[in-house]
């Protein structure tokens, strides 16, 4: 009996240790009040602390800052409000703040200090990116929006900064597609995911090729002809 009970002990233990591991995985992927991009940085410029960042930080981060954004959207372009500079615009302008924040230090990361789990939410979340992008640009309503306010550019006594913004604008959504038909709009969501895809994925074998044909130089002395190798000094100016 007492085998008994030192075994189902034994196996509860085990049970309830890969529970708390799989609670804690499941954890890792949710975006936690904790999570160092959940609010903007109280250092100077809101410069990012990486003091506080981990690799882990990222990806939730993302995922939660697209919900945020396309939220926003959504509101804007459901908007019975007729279509001005401010409620259109400015507002397309202030919204994603928590995705420009992380994708801002994943960005400047993932270029010059990247590494495998870095390289693996890229990958992971470029579809995802290209999705929310889309789910901007080719938004039909939201497009309608924009366009009308272009349309009445000239009579809306706008600063030259706000009518560059409004131009650039109209234009984003027109070359990224907003005025083609339905079924289009399918296709080429289709081709933009598959694409940030094949992208994220091109970039890390490119960087693991890169690293593979490195040479290292271990011993000095190879560095001044004693071994064969021409002496590179002569390059040295």
């Amino acid at each position: 009996m007492k085998i008994h009970a030192l075994l189902t002990l034994a196996a509860f233990a085990v049970f309830t240790s890969f529970g708390n591991k799989g609670k804690q995985a499941a954890d890792n992927n949710k975006f936690m009040p904790d999570n160092p991009f959940a609010r903007a940085s109280t250092l100077p410029f809101q410069t990012a602390d990486f003091s506080k960042i981990k690799d882990e930080d990222f990806k939730p981060a993302i995922e939660q800052g697209i919900k945020e954004q396309l939220a926003e959207i959504n509101i804007i372009a459901e908007s019975a409000e007729a279509p001005t500079f401010e409620n259109t615009l400015v507002a397309i302008e202030k919204s994603g703040e928590l995705l420009h924040r992380v994708n801002g230090v994943f960005n400047l990361l993932s270029g010059a200090n990247t590494n495998p789990v870095l390289q693996k939410v890229s990958e992971d979340v470029a579809p995802d990116q290209a999705a929310a992008n889309d789910a901007i640009f080719l938004n039909t309503k939201l497009f309608k929006r924009v366009e009308a306010i272009y349309n009445q550019r000239t009579s809306l006594k706008l600063d030259p900064e706000s009518l560059r913004l409004v131009e650039y604008y109209y234009q984003k959504f027109t070359l990224s597609g907003a005025n083609l038909s339905d079924a289009d709009k399918t296709a080429l969501k289709k081709i933009n995911a598959e694409d940030a895809t094949l992208e994220a994925k091109y970039t890390n074998q490119l960087l693991a090729a890169a690293k593979a044909g490195a040479l290292v130089i271990s011993d000095k002395t190879e560095l001044t002809g004693q071994r064969g190798y021409p002496s590179m000094r002569r390059h040295f100016y």
